[in-house]
């Protein structure tokens, strides 16, 4: 979608969590020729160049991760736009809103016949709700997540491990990027709407190989950090249910629909997929500093299983912990008391 997160104008408020072709469609509703966006129209194609080139060049660290259909896109949007130059200033408003619209609206169907069949046959509502879920799990070059195994020997030292930059985003617009993008709870909540209800199988399986391999005193991190400098941290009781909940519906959406869990990967269950252990004991050094200085061991490789096993075990033996950094430096506004962790199962 033709999104507008940091473009400003000084006589419109800031254009969070919304794209332009809905800011057009108000004006268009209201016949509000006197908006401010469509004065700006009028005095420039500066709008239009920002769609443009906004597209015009892959992140940097985006490789496999977006392709070059991009940027193809940005060259029809400058074909797209070019007569707007040629026209009247007074009529600007007017054939932007209708080109991109039709384009927004020719987007949002391609998105629909990409997502899981059931969709197609569904309410407005039902398509609406299954493409806004694509703002909220996508690329974000300095939010980085621990990628899966992609390939390893059980004699090698050095398994082959790519780092995530597409994630779930906790909400929108604060917790959209960096290091408040993801968060454990948040993501394995909204794992079964975003992505599996639309049939993103193997975005889902990633997310959840990846949350798999900082398991940490049998907890699945509350804040994942950036994966540069912010380090995860373990003060969330119920993440790690959400996650195996996710793992279970991940499962029963697989059996269902027969397709496979991961591309390249011949196994029927995502349980037998591999994960790399960043903490395999609680006072390793873990994500992200190892990723950065430290070589890899294929010795930390498990099955999911196994780390799922280990999750469960720890609830039953219990444990209490204490933040690792506890302190203002971890957070300013926390009492000693709220770094002790604690958790059991009662047997009744």
């Amino acid at each position: 979608m033709l999104h507008l997160f940091y473009f400003r104008h000084p006589s419109f408020s800031p254009f969070k969590k919304k794209n332009i072709s809905n800011v057009l469609q108000g004006i268009r509703d209201r016949n509000d020729l006197g908006h401010p966006i469509c004065s700006h129209l009028r005095q420039g194609d500066w709008l239009a160049h920002y769609l443009t080139e906004r597209l015009a060049k892959l992140p940097h660290n985006s490789n496999k991760l977006i392709t070059e259909a991009i940027i193809q896109m940005s060259d029809i949007l400058k074909i797209m736009y070019k007569p707007l130059s040629n026209i009247p200033r007074y009529l600007v408003p007017a054939y932007f809103e209708a080109l991109t619209v039709t384009l927004t609206e020719f987007i949002k169907l391609e998105i629909t016949l990409r997502f899981a069949p059931w969709i197609r046959s569904s309410s407005s509502l039902a398509k609406n709700l299954a493409v806004a879920t694509t703002q909220f799990y996508g690329f974000i070059g300095n939010s980085r997540l621990p990628g899966r195994v992609i390939q390893f020997n059980k004699d090698s030292q050095n398994p082959e491990i790519e780092a995530m930059f597409c994630s779930l985003a906790a909400g929108l617009p604060h917790f959209a990027e960096g290091m408040w993008r993801s968060w454990g709870r948040d993501t394995f909540i909204s794992l079964r709407g975003c992505l599996l209800l639309t049939g993103r199988y193997q975005d889902a399986a990633n997310i959840i190989l990846s949350y798999a391999s900082l398991l940490r005193h049998g907890l699945i991190p509350n804040l994942i950090g950036d994966g540069y400098t912010v380090k995860p941290r373990y003060n969330c009781r119920d993440a790690v249910w959400y996650w195996l909940y996710s793992i279970v519906i991940y499962e029963q959406f697989i059996s269902s629909t027969k397709e496979c869990c991961l591309e390249g990967d011949d196994s029927s269950s995502i349980l037998n997929y591999p994960v790399y252990r960043w903490f395999p004991d609680d006072d390793t050094v873990g994500w992200p500093d190892e990723y950065l200085t430290s070589s890899l061991s294929s010795q930390r490789i498990q099955p999911l299983h196994e780390t799922m096993q280990e999750a469960l075990q720890r609830h039953i033996n219990g444990i209490e912990f204490i933040e690792r950094n506890a302190g203002p430096t971890l957070d300013e506004h926390m009492k000693p008391e709220g770094f002790k962790v604690s958790y059991r199962l009662w047997h009744i």
